[in-house]
């Protein structure tokens, strides 16, 4: 769990700090300084997973990821003999796989203008078709909250390293009027800084609640901002629940090529299927405790939104529910006690002690 963190840039909820600087000695708890980056092609980024996590309220991205370096496309780098750049890099694999990112939109005290990086995740992989390769898989995602995009994808290479988003939501993200290099902010961002095409993104059952912002322009839910001078965008699939009462359109350039794009738009009058949508959810099958215990815990802490919905099949021990928090239960919710974590009678799945 990665609370309200500030500090120097990129002021991240996950970062490059949390796993080297804290063996190291070197890491602030309060003042993450990187991502995930690893700066040369022989910093290995493999086989990483990550269940059941909460990134809340910090003043830069909730999760980050940046490849770009880690690659043996670079002449200078295999000229060095002290380089160790092996032309065939190992497979980059990334998941997510259960995971509540809050952005600091409802953050008080702190001069909004200046959360410049308060994305709900962010991943730029190297926009060099012989660039990372592996995948990225997000599963049961709920992404709300964030100043900047909520999601927020650079100069990714179409052909490599495709990324996969399953039952993720994307709820109230993109708060600010303008992203923070200058036009329109929008939920779900592509942004090319070179030249060459963007994509390789599949969204399977995923949603986006844009509704309830009359403050704002109409907007489209997804964007590419530079498409149409660097490069298409193409290999963009999927389903995707879009809830905005003036429309749900996509906005990827002129030549957008293989964009097989399943939208559902609702009205933001459909609250029951909105709060569906973004809802967090647990599989049959699995453990969601931690998940949901933290959700809990950041919703109702000083800042939080104060609201949480949750969907499908969970299994937890005893939960311990806090005050100035509604829980809601999406239609056909299921709430099952974990064989064997239950002792007594005064065991509940949901105890209110001192609430």
């Amino acid at each position: 769990m990665q609370l309200n963190t500030s500090g120097t840039a990129p002021e991240a909820g996950v970062g490059k700090n949390d796993f080297l600087g804290i063996c190291d000695g070197l890491a602030d708890p309060k003042h993450k300084s990187s991502d995930l980056e690893p700066n040369e092609p022989v910093d290995w980024m493999e086989n990483i997973t990550f269940f059941n996590m909460t990134s809340a309220f910090n003043h830069g991205g909730g999760f980050k990821v940046a490849l770009s370096k880690l690659q043996c496309e670079r002449p200078e780098c295999r000229m060095k003999p002290d380089c160790m750049c092996p032309l065939k890099p190992p497979a980059v694999t990334i998941t997510v796989d259960g995971a509540m990112i809050e952005g600091a939109a409802r953050l008080e005290g702190v001069n909004k203008s200046t959360l410049i990086f308060d994305t709900g995740i962010f991943i730029g992989a190297g926009g060099n078709p012989g660039g990372s390769r592996g995948f990225v898989s997000f599963s049961s995602v709920v992404v709300s909250d964030t100043l900047q995009p909520g999601l927020e994808l650079e100069n990714k290479a179409a052909s490599r390293l495709p990324i996969t988003f399953t039952k993720c939501n994307w709820a109230h993200v993109a708060a600010a009027k303008d992203i923070r290099w200058g036009g329109q902010n929008v939920p779900l961002l592509l942004h090319q800084s070179e030249v060459g095409v963007i994509g390789g993104i599949t969204f399977r059952s995923c949603g986006v609640d844009d509704s309830q912002r009359a403050h704002l322009p109409s907007r489209p839910w997804l964007k590419c901002d530079s498409c149409d001078k660097q490069g298409a965008a193409t290999s963009i699939a999927g389903t995707v629940s879009v809830v905005n009462g003036r429309g749900c359109k996509s906005r990827l350039g002129k030549a957008a090529k293989n964009v097989s794009l399943k939208v559902q738009c609702k009205s933001d009058d459909d609250i029951v299927d909105r709060l569906a949508d973004t809802a967090l959810r647990c599989d049959a099958g699995r453990n969601c405790s931690a998940l949901l215990q933290a959700a809990i815990d950041s919703a109702a802490a000083p800042g939080g939104s104060g609201a949480l919905t949750i969907a499908g099949v969970w299994t937890t021990v005893p939960i311990q529910l806090r005050s100035n928090l509604l829980l809601q239960l999406s239609a056909g919710t299921t709430v099952m006690a974990q064989r064997g974590a239950f002792h007594g009678s005064a065991d509940a799945l949901f105890a209110a002690v001192g609430v």
